[in-house]
């Protein structure tokens, strides 16, 4: 699939393969079909920031007997996403000693409650469109709208 940024691709693909457990929750479902435009663009404030995927918390949903060959696979990652108040987008996956950064925009396409959905355009042109749950306070639960049933946590980073 050539729509979503390269680096978030390499790791939802890593993730489906050691982490099929960590399922989107039922209470993370609901559509995003409320809002559009600029009132939902006021609800993307909750996301301007710096966020670094939350190994934990995404173990912790995982079924345990999946939890210590993801653990260690996980233990080698680390992924941050800065969304700006500008409607940029950059991020940056570091595994066994590799970076990558990737950088974009964002745009908010309709907004539901605690969950967003955005459309990220990278640097060259790829298009993911993601569903961001806010409804755990400092943490967000994106889901690529192209793989739904796969979803990544991240924490407010300090």
């Amino acid at each position: 699939m050539m729509r979503t940024f390269s680096a978030l691709l390499v790791a939802l693909a890593m993730l489906l393969v050691v982490a099929p457990g960590c399922k989107k929750s039922d209470s993370a479902e609901g559509g995003a079909s409320g809002s559009s435009g600029s009132s939902a663009a006021a609800a993307t404030g909750g996301i301007v920031g710096s966020w670094n995927l939350d190994t934990d918390a995404m173990l912790a949903a995982m079924p345990e007997e999946e939890r210590a060959m993801a653990g260690a696979f996980m233990g080698m990652m680390q992924m941050t996403m800065t969304f700006g108040a500008d409607n940029t987008v950059a991020m940056r996956i570091s595994m066994m000693g590799q970076e990558e950064t990737e950088s974009g925009t964002y745009e908010t396409v309709s907004t539901e409650g605690t969950t967003t959905v955005i459309r990220m355009t990278s640097a060259d042109g790829q298009v993911a469109n993601l569903s961001i749950d806010a409804s755990t306070a400092g943490q967000l639960r994106i889901t690529d709208l192209d793989e739904p049933e796969e979803v990544l946590i991240f924490s407010r980073a300090e």
